[in-house]
């Protein structure tokens, strides 16, 4: 009977001990976005040359500085270390201007026709396209120049779309343009810089017979990426016991004095 006493003593104890001590636990995850863009980039091509590489740099996804800037709730705090990539996702517009400058020298009075297309690239520094915007075809013709006389004009087509990759990389939507199915989102991850590249693809043609000249372009690109990350909070120990804890505090000193009672009896 004595030992059943002890035993119960040490266990109303352990659950005064217990209700004086303040769980921690995860309340679950917040999620926030980060964007940076890159851009707006001009540059020239056409008519077969090399087509430039124009870099868009944007800032890595730092998880030590978003930490470092989130605000917890009232009542938590951050949990170290806790901040993840979850998503990244690409906005991309771009423009082009077809310059052109043609020349009759079939002897008559004629007609001519202009036509340019391009394929803008969105890519890494392997050469892997995140995303590509085909802009549309453009083509004009313009009937009755005179023999000898030169014409120039523009042709300027828009294109704009995005993709959406998961925190692994994998491709989850897209609208407008046609990227890769996936990308490798470690370049985006440190506490510097990633660099894209706006890679241009212009052909151009002229039609006629005996017409001379040239078709160019100049091209421009915007470019957004944004980051959404997930965090989680811990609850911090309270240093003053809640109503339930005093309750649950005093049934056990009650228990305690009720043994106490018996054993003197």
């Amino acid at each position: 009977m004595k030992n059943f006493r002890r035993i119960l003593l040490a266990s109303t104890l352990t659950i005064a001990a217990t209700g004086l001590a303040s769980a921690t636990t995860i309340t679950g995850q917040l999620t926030a976005t980060q964007s940076q863009s890159g851009g707006p980039t001009t540059f020239n091509f056409g008519n077969g040359a090399p087509q430039p590489n124009v870099p868009l740099v944007f800032n890595q996804f730092n998880a030590a500085s978003i930490e470092g800037s989130l605000t917890p709730d009232a009542g938590f705090t951050i949990d170290a270390g806790s901040v993840t990539l979850t998503s990244i996702h690409f906005t991309y517009s771009t423009s082009v201007a077809g310059s052109y400058s043609v020349t009759n020298g079939s002897g008559s009075t004629a007609s001519y026709t202009v036509t340019d297309s391009a394929i803008v690239d969105l890519t890494s520094f392997g050469g892997g396209a995140y995303y590509e915007e085909a802009l549309p075809t453009n083509s004009i013709t313009i009937h009755n120049l005179a023999d000898g006389a030169t014409a120039t004009g523009t042709l300027t087509a828009t294109g704009t779309g995005s993709a959406d990759y998961n925190g692994s990389g994998s491709l989850t939507g897209h609208t407008g343009g046609n990227p890769d199915a996936s990308i490798s989102v470690t370049p985006f991850l440190g506490s510097g810089t990633v660099t894209l590249y706006a890679v241009g693809n212009f052909t151009g043609s002229i039609g006629g017979t005996s017409f001379t000249g040239s078709v160019g372009g100049t091209g421009s690109e915007t470019a957004t990426l944004a980051y959404d990350y997930s965090f989680s909070e811990t609850a911090i120990p309270s240093s003053t016991p809640e109503p339930a804890t005093f309750a649950l505090f005093g049934g056990a000193l009650l228990g305690a004095g009720l043994l106490r009672k018996r054993v003197v009896r």
